[in-house]
C-alpha cells in the first residue's frame, strides 16, 4: 500500500522540481545555480533535463503555466509556497486521486479524501 503522501514525496515534487529547473534553465539559469536553489545535487538536475527523473508525472497545461509564472521570481523562501501550491491544486483537482489509483490498488470505496 502507498499513503497519498509517499506519492506527493516520490512523484509530484520532484516532479515540480523538474518543471522549475527546466523554466529557470530557459530563463538562463546554469545548473549549478538551479541545483542550489532547489536543493538537491546537479547530477538530479541533471536527470530532470534527461527525463530520467521525475518523467513519470506530467502536469496539466494550466499548472504547467502557473509553476512557469512562479519561476519569475524564485528564491527559497517562496520555493516552499510554490510547491505547497502546485501539491494543493494537484489535491484539489483529484489528480493525486487519478495517480494513486495508477501506482496501487487501491480500494475501490475510496472516497477521495485526499
Amino acid at each position: 500500500m502507498i499513503f497519498p503522501r509517499e506519492i506527493e514525496v516520490y512523484y509530484i515534487i520532484p516532479a515540480i522540481r523538474r518543471e522549475i529547473a527546466k523554466t529557470l534553465k530557459e530563463s538562463g539559469h546554469t545548473q549549478k545555480e538551479i541545483a542550489k536553489l532547489l536543493g538537491v545535487s546537479e547530477a538530479c538536475i541533471s536527470n530532470y533535463f534527461k527525463s530520467k527523473r521525475a518523467s513519470f508525472v506530467r502536469f496539466p497545461e494550466d499548472i504547467q503555466e502557473k509553476i512557469k509564472s512562479a519561476c519569475n521570481h524564485i528564491d527559497k523562501q517562496c520555493l516552499i509556497r510554490i510547491v505547497e501550491d502546485i501539491c494543493d491544486e494537484y489535491r484539489n483537482r483529484k489528480l493525486l486521486c487519478q495517480l494513486h489509483k495508477q501506482l496501487d490498488n487501491v480500494c475501490a470505496r475510496c472516497k477521495n479524501v485526499f
